[in-house]
C-alpha cells in the first residue's frame, strides 16, 4: 500500500482519472471508521414522464439510469444528543449523467459549487451499536440538458436505512438500495413534447473507496492507492 500525503483539492482533481477499484479499509457490521475522504461510484434511476395540464404526473416517456461519481468528506463520529453514534459528512464533488433517447440529449446533475452544500450524515439506527446505519444526503445541484442549466441551485435529500458499511461498496445486502427521495421537482419545457418531469426512483451505490484518512496528531491527510 502506497501512502502519498496530498491536499483536498488535489485529491477532487483525482475524482475523474482515477479508475474506482473494489473498497479497502472499509467498516462493516462493527465501528464506525475515522475521519477521511471517500470516492463512491453510483447508479440513479430516474423517470421521464408528462406533465399534464392540470400539474399531475402523466404518462411515462423513459426511464434512465444515471452514472454518478461523488467525493465526500467524512468527520470523526461523534455520540448525538439523542444518544446515537453519527458521522458528519459534506459532499466535496458530484456529478451524475445520462443520454435521453427521447429529449436526444446528455442530461447531467452537478453538484452547484457556488451553494454552500448541506450537512449530510450517517446516523447508527440502534444506541448501543454504529450498524446498521441511516444514510442521508444533502447535496446542492444544477441540472443541464442541451449545454445549459435548465434548474440551479436545487436541493436533493436521499437517504436509506440497514447500511452495513461505509463507506458503501455496492453489495446490496450491506448498501441496500436508497428509494427516499426528495420532495422538489426537475422540469424541462421541451418545444415538442411540452413540460417533462424528471422524478427519482432509486439510487444504488455501486462502488466506494476510502481515498484518504485523516491523522490529526501529526496534522497529515494521507491518500491511499493501490499497490501496482
Amino acid at each position: 500500500m502506497k501512502r502519498i500525503t496530498l491536499t483536498l483539492a488535489a485529491a477532487a482533481a483525482l475524482v475523474l482519472a482515477l479508475p474506482l477499484v473494489a473498497a479497502a479499509a472499509k467498516t462493516g457490521g462493527g465501528s464506525f471508521p475515522p475521519a477521511g475522504i471517500d470516492l463512491v461510484e453510483h447508479e440513479l434511476k430516474i423517470g421521464l414522464y408528462e406533465v399534464e395540464a392540470d400539474g399531475s404526473t402523466g404518462r411515462e416517456l423513459e426511464v434512465l439510469m444515471f452514472k454518478g461519481r461523488m467525493l465526500l468528506e467524512r468527520a470523526d463520529p461523534h455520540t448525538n444528543a439523542d444518544g446515537h453514534r453519527q458521522i458528519d459528512f459534506v459532499v466535496k464533488n458530484w456529478d451524475a449523467f445520462a443520454y435521453s433517447q427521447v429529449l436526444d440529449t446528455l442530461v447531467t446533475y452537478s453538484l452547484d459549487e457556488g451553494s454552500p452544500q448541506r450537512l449530510s450524515t450517517i446516523v447508527a439506527q440502534n444506541p448501543d451499536r454504529d450498524f446498521p446505519a441511516h444514510f442521508t444526503f444533502r447535496v446542492r445541484f444544477d441540472a443541464i440538458a442541451y449545454g445549459e442549466s435548465f434548474f440551479e441551485d436545487l436541493e436533493g435529500e436521499p437517504d436509506g436505512l440497514e447500511f452495513m458499511e461505509v463507506p458503501p461498496s455496492g453489495n446490496r445486502r450491506t448498501s441496500p438500495t436508497m428509494r427516499g427521495f426528495e420532495t422538489a421537482r426537475i422540469e424541462l419545457d421541451h418545444p415538442e413534447l411540452g413540460r417533462i418531469r424528471f422524478v427519482p426512483l432509486e439510487c444504488n451505490d455501486t462502488s466506494g473507496i476510502t481515498m484518504m484518512t485523516f491523522d490529526d496528531k501529526v496534522g497529515e491527510r494521507t491518500l491511499r492507492t493501490a499497490a501496482r
